[in-house]
């Protein structure tokens, strides 16, 4: 498992993983905990999760980043779309809730091309992640 530490101050050391620090602050859309949304600055953003996430802090560092868009491609692809897809421009919404829900939940917005590169469908893909027991679930709407 692939781990990183930022020191944060007031904090100190944390324990991250390493995607969030790349992606956190180049991100084109907001990103929410609890419906604060999470500063682009890795330093401000780290302290606000461990402020906010207590015990679910590290997980919430792993899957708040482009781990939840990897994971709705990857089933998509796997299982529904062997052709090609690409994200709409934008369409990645994401946002945790820590304490009585302990819930990630994210959405995508999919392009899925035939063969001659003409989109044949737009969809939009949603997941959610239980950090109680790191179970996930991914639907998916055609036609949006």
């Amino acid at each position: 498992m692939s781990k990183t530490t930022v020191w944060v101050m007031p904090i100190g050391p944390l324990t991250v993983h390493p995607q969030f620090v790349k992606d956190i602050g180049r991100r084109s859309i907001d990103w929410y905990i609890n419906d604060i949304t999470i500063p682009k600055d890795v330093n401000d953003a780290l302290q606000l999760l461990y402020e906010q996430c207590g015990n679910h802090f590290y997980m919430v560092t792993k899957y708040m980043n482009q781990t939840m868009g990897n994971m709705m491609y990857n089933h998509i692809h796997r299982m529904h779309w062997h052709g090609i897809i690409c994200q709409v421009k934008d369409s990645f919404v994401i946002k945790a809730y820590v304490g009585a829900k302990n819930r990630i939940y994210a959405s995508i917005g999919l392009e899925l091309f035939d063969d001659n590169f003409r989109v044949c469908k737009r969809i939009r893909v949603v997941s959610m992640l239980n950090m109680d027991n790191c179970e996930t679930i991914i639907s998916f709407m055609n036609n949006i």
